[in-house]
């Protein structure tokens, strides 16, 4: 586990002596910290040599970064620390978790994708404030509650992921993407500010052809892979047999030399792995295959709830587990394809999304009507749900803050927590810039509704048609392939006595027994191990809360195993 955090303080404390001692007491951890007035900047750093999390100075102020931060360093012109931090930032480019203080002052902040994140509490009646970039090193602070946050349990039901700053729990609050939060001393009391300092930032385009579009991506995902390159020792490439990760494998190849590439699927005779092996062969490095059997995807799920530090509504995405535990083994950074569907695709009919408005409606009025605690973010959706918008309005209000949880988080927490630095290409600054303003009609092609047309354009001007297998594979939802796995995990689940259920404290946010489980190995991890440790036996769990242990053990594995490919 790898990251930043700290603490400021008006009265006199050990809390970040204790947290320092905490977190060495946990297996391959490491932490150092700065001090300037009454703040205290540390880092966290693991057994890999990925880490991109680093504390200095910068006269006059100390700073600890998690990430990357290319452009948007403040410089000293005699401002407040918040505003000359909120000036600067606005031509920030790079994922980053950003911690700067001066003698009186402390400045959080995040890029406007999230590609890392912080988390901060305010405790001791407004006496003392802690961050950290997740909650395991946030919850070394014994002051730090771990109450679960109700509204969450809503926001998980009817969005799937918590809305705006909150979390799972409490009293933690999360520094929203492309805001920073300023702490200043009043009195004996810290004031806490959020304040937006970036957004997406769009180029206009006009005349431009398909030829000079094909160039710009071009020169920007080299340019890309290039920074991947100097970032970390060992790259490796997730593939995943589709044009996403192809395209990216082989730029790759020329540019970073990754060590490998790695493919996880639910069973050797997945149709994607032999797609997946040819890029690999193309790319001239080998190919590690990681295929799944039931009891390893259930050893994932508690790994990834301690990943995510969140419940998932969709169990599959344990997956993501897997590959980062994998590419840990032999790299300190990977290379992902995740993004592209977004920055590429501009059909608004790929997805229906006048149902997806709908089904959040009447889940939110259900919540309401049980009595559910909502928030104010969620009451305004319900008003404006029945109202058509178009694309590009959905892309601006909405879109954005899905890809955060879906994608990015997932990816980014997956990756802290296996100790290697899951990058997203695809989701550059100036790529994603660059491909918002390029015209709906170079992105998909209108008449014959080629998806991604634009992605596969250029990858047959770069490569032909030695990847036409990727170009021509249908796109599948992501992880499709284990929907079996979280059909047998729903399946184990139903084991659990429906009195189980009936006395849950949480029965009236979730009426499936996963979700229920979930939510008690998440308190598990997190109240009662507060962090320490994600080791979990899923069927004995699941037995110590009334499902029969020989109903257990007859749930048959499905062969899969660990192999290397060519």
């Amino acid at each position: 586990m790898e990251g930043i955090f700290g603490a400021v303080s008006t009265e006199p404390s050990d809390f970040v002596q204790d947290m320092i001692e905490c977190l060495q007491r946990r297996p391959r951890q490491t932490a150092e910290t700065v001090r300037i007035g009454a703040a205290h900047l540390g880092v966290v750093r693991g057994k890999h040599h990925g880490c991109h999390a680093r504390i200095g100075r910068r006269r006059p102020w100390c700073f600890a970064i998690d990430g990357e931060l290319r452009e948007g360093w403040p410089i000293e012109d005699g401002l407040p620390l918040s505003d000359v931090m909120s000036q600067s930032l606005r031509s920030a480019k790079g994922g980053f978790a950003l911690a700067v203080a001066s003698e009186r002052d402390l400045v959080l902040a995040r890029d406007w994708f999230g590609r890392r994140s912080l988390f901060y509490t305010l405790l001791r009646n407004g006496r003392l404030f802690v961050f950290a970039s997740d909650l395991k090193t946030l919850l070394a602070c014994d002051a730090v509650p771990t109450d679960i946050d109700l509204a969450t349990l809503t926001d998980l039901g009817v969005q799937g992921h918590p809305v705006g700053n909150a979390t799972m729990l409490r009293n933690v609050q999360s520094v929203q993407p492309g805001h920073l939060i300023a702490v200043s001393t009043v009195g004996d009391r810290l004031e806490l500010t959020d304040r937006c300092f970036a957004g997406p930032r769009e180029q206009q385009m006009c005349g431009y052809s398909e030829t000079d579009v094909l160039d710009r991506m071009e020169a920007l995902l080299r340019d890309s892979l290039t920074r991947a390159s100097r970032s970390a020792e060992r790259v490796g490439v997730a593939l995943s047999g589709g044009i996403d990760s192809a395209v990216l494998g082989l730029l790759a190849a020329e540019t970073c030399r990754p060590v490998a590439a790695v493919t996880v699927a639910p069973s050797r005779k997945s149709p994607e792995l032999s797609v997946a092996a040819g890029i690999a062969q193309l790319m001239g490095v080998r190919h590690e295959i990681v295929t799944l059997d039931f009891d390893q995807y259930l050893d994932a799920i508690p790994k990834s709830i301690y990943a995510l530090e969140s419940l998932m509504r969709r169990t599959r995405l344990v997956t993501m587990q897997c590959l980062t535990s994998t590419v840990a083994q032999f790299s300190d950074a990977c290379l992902t394809g995740f993004g592209a569907t977004e920055v590429f695709v501009e059909d608004s009919n790929r997805l229906d999304w006048e149902e997806a408005r709908r089904l959040r409606r009447d889940l939110l009025s259900a919540a309401i009507e049980k009595g559910l605690p909502v928030r104010e973010a969620l009451e305004a959706f319900l008003e404006t749900a029945a109202e058509p918008k178009s694309w590009q309005e959905h892309v601006e209000h909405l879109d954005w803050r899905i890809r955060e949880w879906s994608v990015i988080r997932s990816c980014e927490a997956h990756g802290r927590a296996a100790g290697v630095d899951m990058l997203m290409p695809y989701y550059d600054d100036d790529f994603v810039n660059f491909t918002r303003s390029v015209p709906s009609q170079l992105k998909w092609d209108p008449n014959m509704r080629i998806p991604k047309y634009l992605l596969k354009a250029f990858a047959i001007r770069l490569y032909g048609y030695s990847i036409a297998r990727s170009i021509l594979r249908e796109k599948s939802p992501l992880f499709a392939g284990t929907l079996g796995f979280a059909r047998q995990f729903s399946e184990l689940c139903s084991l659990l006595p429906d009195e189980y259920a009936r006395r849950h404290s949480f029965r009236e946010f979730f009426s499936q027994k996963e979700m229920l489980l979930q939510l008690d190995i998440f308190q598990w991890l997190f109240s009662t191990n507060r962090g320490a440790s994600a080791e979990i036996d899923v069927r004995e769990f699941l037995h110590d809360r009334g499902a029969p242990a020989t109903a257990l053990k007859t749930m048959p594995p499905t062969g899969g195993s660990y192999a290397q490919g060519a």
